[in-house]
């Protein structure tokens, strides 16, 4: 294509959508724009604020307030580290821990929880225990604002008089492993599970996304890719204190898919024990709501509006498809753009709704999902939800477990392409139409897996 054609209207929209050999493009570049803003992790970190000026509370009310809950008496305790608040901050990640903290609460365990005051895209520059500070929850309720150095004398002293202590590392974002290293190897008799919700332990980039918008595949240390790379100069120091933490603490690593595990162990040269935990399954009801012609296909997009996670593919469809009366577009999600022909739909997944964005893909009735994700997924909670929202899911080849994910779930109901061109082609000649008409339209609910707390009751005998 050598010439914008003269129909090419103010909203960036070539007319009419039947020219034969065109498809929609952005005036400008979000590819090229993402790589133009793309800087080091460190540079990122200078703009990051703390999220909370509190003093650290003194470390008796820390102790009282462990005392006080009881954890002498308590079947367990884990001692849980990753980089947000988990009650708070809504995510997969965090939808992980809300399902581990219920299932071994309800075991009769005490669930302590620390992150960063100070978020970082990137690990912590080694630091003193005391200038580490940290924010504490206990069984799903903040207590305030901790150093490392309290909660290190804390759980070591109450790690002499109860053996059954579990360290769980969901998340080193922010964190100096090195002293949560000391805090483990300090308490011998405590086992230590590592999770591998991405890959993180192989460089700052947690999804290796090369200049924020290509998957790089981890080359080695050195390489010239990582030299084009923002991440590249941090990376060596990374992955060195990372493997010094792995070795340090000698870990069960659990990852929420085979997929994720295998890369994550091919790169890492991790030889101890994991186990693949799926977050979450799906179990379908008996019946189908038939298909409805009637209308025009309603076209989703879950969650973010972001360009790493494919939303720039989506826009573009719903762009060239403004004024096509065979296809209506839907972005569900907390975060909105003004974007012609998209309808917003508020959805937030909360720890009290689970279930928000599965009901609201029901409500709406979306009958095609658009997962068009950039990163190499490690699981995928938007591809579920999709699936059980009776929607057929249209998924990029290479985003990690997405594919693998929606055709083991719902073989009848997915579809895996490798190009941008091949999604545009799907709708603009209509065979998304088909697929989505002869599709298993089943609804269903998410079933969560528990987690770590699924093993670890295991062992203990009381799962």
């Amino acid at each position: 294509m050598d010439a914008i054609p003269n129909d090419y209207d103010r909203r960036g929209v070539i007319v009419p959508p039947t020219l034969e050999g065109w498809a929609y493009r952005l005036r400008r570049d979000p590819a090229r724009e993402t790589i133009n803003h793309a800087i080091s992790p460190r540079a990122r970190a200078a703009h990051w604020q703390p999220v909370t000026r509190e003093d650290p509370l003194p470390r008796e009310e820390l102790l009282s307030a462990l005392e006080d809950a009881g954890v002498a008496q308590a079947a367990g305790w884990a001692v849980v580290f990753s980089h947000d608040h988990y009650l708070t901050v809504f995510g997969g990640t965090q939808n992980c821990m809300n399902d581990e903290e219920a299932a071994l609460r309800h075991a009769g365990w005490t669930y302590l929880h620390f992150c960063p005051v100070q978020p970082l895209p990137m690990l912590s520059d080694p630091v003193p225990a005391h200038m580490m500070r940290l924010v504490a929850s206990l069984n799903g309720v903040r207590l305030g604002v901790v150093t490392m150095a309290d909660v290190a004398t804390t759980v070591t002293l109450l790690g002499r008089t109860h053996r059954n202590l579990t360290f769980i590392i969901h998340q080193l974002l922010g964190h100096a492993p090195e002293l949560i290293a000391a805090l483990v190897t300090a308490c011998p008799n405590a086992q230590t599970v590592f999770w591998a919700h991405d890959l993180f332990a192989l460089c700052p980039s947690v999804h290796l996304l090369r200049n924020d918008i290509s998957f790089c595949g981890s080359p080695p240390i050195g390489s010239p890719a990582c030299g084009i790379c923002p991440s590249g100069s941090e990376r060596p120091g990374h992955v060195t204190r990372m493997g010094a933490f792995l070795a340090n603490t000698c870990p069960t690593v659990l990852a929420p898919s085979a997929t994720i595990l295998k890369v994550w162990q091919r790169h890492t040269g991790f030889t101890g024990p994991t186990r693949v935990v799926p977050p979450c399954r799906v179990e379908f009801q008996s019946e189908a709501a038939p298909f409805n012609r009637g209308r025009p296909l309603r076209v989703g997009h879950l969650g973010a509006p972001l360009f790493a996670k494919g939303w720039q593919a989506f826009e573009s469809l719903a762009r060239w498809h403004q004024g096509d009366p065979r296809y209506e577009f839907i972005q569900l999600g907390t975060l909105t753009l003004d974007v012609p022909n998209i309808r917003h739909i508020y959805t937030q997944v909360s720890r009290e709704d689970r279930h928000a964005m599965v009901k609201a893909v029901i409500e709406a009735g979306v009958d095609v999902a658009i997962n068009w994700s950039l990163c190499y997924e490690s699981f995928s909670f938007t591809a579920m939800e999709a699936v059980a929202g009776g929607a057929f899911v249209i998924a990029r080849k290479g985003a990690g477990n997405v594919g693998s994910l929606v055709t083991a779930v719902a073989p009848n109901r997915a579809c895996v392409i490798e190009t941008e061109v091949e999604l545009q082609a799907l709708f603009a000649e209509g065979h998304i139409l088909e697929l989505a008409a002869g599709a298993d339209r089943r609804t269903g609910h998410l079933v969560p897996s528990q987690g770590t707390g699924a093993i670890l009751l295991q062992e203990s005998g009381d799962a």
